[in-house]
Parts: C-alpha cells; structure tokens; sequence
C-alpha cells in the first residue's frame, strides 16, 4: 500500500495492499483483532479510522480478484473494473462482508443513529 490516494484509472493489481478510504470522511477502513461486530458477534468489527490514508496496520486491506485475466504477458494480473474482486484484512485474515440478516434496527440498537445500515 502507499499512504497517497491513486489517481483514477490507475490499475490496482490482484494481490495489492491497499486502504480504502470513505470520499465525505477521510476516514480508513479499519479493523482488529480484539473487538467484535455488535451483532454477528462471530465477525470483527469495522469502523473508520485514520485520515485520508494516514493510520495504521489495521487499515491494509489485500485485493483478491475472483476472476483473473491477464493484462499483459508476464505481468500481474489486474482488478478489472467489472470483475468480482473480495477484500481480506491483512492483520486478521477476515474477509470484509455485510449480511441483509444484520441489519441495526430499533430492537437491536434502540439508541443507534444508522437503523437500517448493515453491520
């Protein structure tokens, strides 16, 4: 990863470290090994962390590509724009996820400002 934000259209390859950062906040996604999700309880949680790529270890996340084609011979593969691509946590291992079976709601989090988010 590099803690300068690439420009658009540069290629990401499969494999590559990166930190995603959310465009209004700045903020890394950012996980750990010691604090699970509120709800699944069996995942980790994720939250925003750092600013405009500056923070830590826990905001590296690697790139997989599910469907790999090659660009060139003898480069790395490339994350295609239309091609499924997962993400996994580099400290923890975990893969990044959401679930429409858990959701913040008024019965689960009666005091939550993001009812209907997903964890």
């Amino acid at each position: 990863h590099n803690t300068t934000a690439c420009a658009t259209g540069v290629p990401v390859k499969c494999g590559d470290v990166i930190r995603l950062t959310h465009v209004k906040t700045g903020k890394n996604l950012h996980s750990h090994h010691e604090l699970p999700a509120p709800l699944s309880r069996f995942n980790n949680e994720v939250s925003g962390f750092g600013n405009d790529g500056q923070g830590d270890d826990g905001d590296n996340w690697q790139v997989e590509c599910m469907h790999r084609k090659r660009a060139e011979k003898m480069e790395k593969l490339l994350w295609e724009s239309d091609g499924p691509v997962r993400f996994q946590h580099v400290d923890t291992g975990r893969w990044l996820s959401s679930s429409t079976r858990m959701k913040f709601n008024q019965s689960n989090c009666p005091h939550c400002p993001i009812h209907g988010e997903l964890e």
